[in-house]
């Protein structure tokens, strides 16, 4: 069985971190708030956070019991009950422990968290500090379930080697107290989904009033596998092939070629197999907008130059806004 895993481990990120500065949005900002916690999204907190104190109850029983049966040569009959009932305590304190982290990190965010969208940028609270992005860098958002929680992802252009970054934030209790995403609150009652709209609609208007906004950068690799052959008559013979200049998506595998338009993809899931011997199974499944031509679409990037980064770039892509109109601000 394929095992699925998030291949898009966090990037190496600049400082978007800065002072937090007073709050004052005018009518064009949209402004979010957390609302007050439900019961589901306690429950949800605790699980999460419970599991998370769990493992670590376990890992550090796990470390101690090893060190225990190496210095007692594994015999002490008495040792092992003491061990044993240590293992229980650990588990249950730091589960425990676990979920009075959720319990605060929910109160705090309630009574401090907010999300500024602007024409010009994005600005949201984390208990690190106040996270600031240039509105004419961002190019894509959309909610993404990672492990536990469900998180937007924000990306953005870079001059890094990708071409691109990205920053994540959970803003599923978020809902808009002021400015135009007002107008969302019947659209869904999500705040990662209505955070992408607000987005998308700042990002127009930038576009309308002829300012630099944020587009999908090209796919900066050389991504193409030969057949064993290699080389017959001075030709290369191909085998497979990505390529994207940010607008289309190109994969061609043998004599086929497959374009694809960036704005029709919407989702992106990433099979990979691994064993004892290396990667065995690495299929990209795509999944498409109606009238894109397919429902989805799959790229079998194994074997092939920088089939990571192809996982990278497929996953920014789905996130990308599409040109076309929505009618949630008439």
């Amino acid at each position: 069985m394929g095992s699925l895993i998030d291949i898009n481990a966090r990037p190496e990120t600049g400082n978007f971190f800065r002072e937090s500065g007073r709050m004052d949005p005018d009518k064009a900002t949209s402004l979010f708030k957390p609302r007050e916690p439900t019961p589901e999204d306690r429950k949800s907190a605790l699980v999460g956070y419970g599991v998370i104190g769990l493992l670590v109850g376990l890992g550090l029983s796990l470390v101690v019991f090893i060190v225990t049966m190496i210095a007692t040569d594994g015999e002490p009959a008495g040792v092992l009950v003491i061990m044993f009932n240590f293992m229980l305590v650990a588990i249950v304190l730091s589960t425990t422990i676990g979920a009075v982290i959720a319990v605060s990190f929910l109160n705090k965010e309630t009574e401090e968290g907010y999300l500024k969208i602007s024409d010009d940028e994005i600005e949201y609270w984390t208990r690190n500090g106040i996270v600031a992005i240039l509105m004419q860098s961002i190019f894509g958002a959309r909610q993404s379930k990672e492990t536990l929680f469900y998180f937007t992802r924000l990306y953005f252009t870079s001059d890094n080697k990708r071409g691109f970054e990205f920053l994540k934030h959970k803003f599923k209790r978020y809902e808009a107290v002021s400015g135009p995403a007002t107008k969302l609150k019947l659209v869904s009652i999500d705040g990662n989904d209505n955070v992408r709209l607000a987005v998308m609609h700042h990002r127009r208007r930038r576009s309308k009033a002829g300012l630099k906004v944020g587009e999908v950068p090209k796919f900066n690799f050389q991504s193409i596998k030969t057949k064993k052959e290699q080389i017959i008559f001075g030709n290369t013979i191909l085998d497979r092939e990505f390529k994207c200049d940010g607008k289309i998506l190109e994969y061609t595998i043998d004599d086929s070629d497959h374009k694809i338009a960036v704005e029709m993809i919407n989702g992106v899931r990433v099979e990979k197999v691994q064993s004892q011997y290396g990667v065995s199974k690495f299929l990209i499944h795509l999944a498409l907008e109606p009238g894109g031509g397919h429902e989805n679409f799959s790229i079998n990037a194994l074997h092939m130059p920088y089939m990571d980064e192809i996982g990278y770039y497929c996953r920014a892509i789905a996130t990308s806004f599409p040109d076309r109109e929505d009618g949630y601000w008439d």
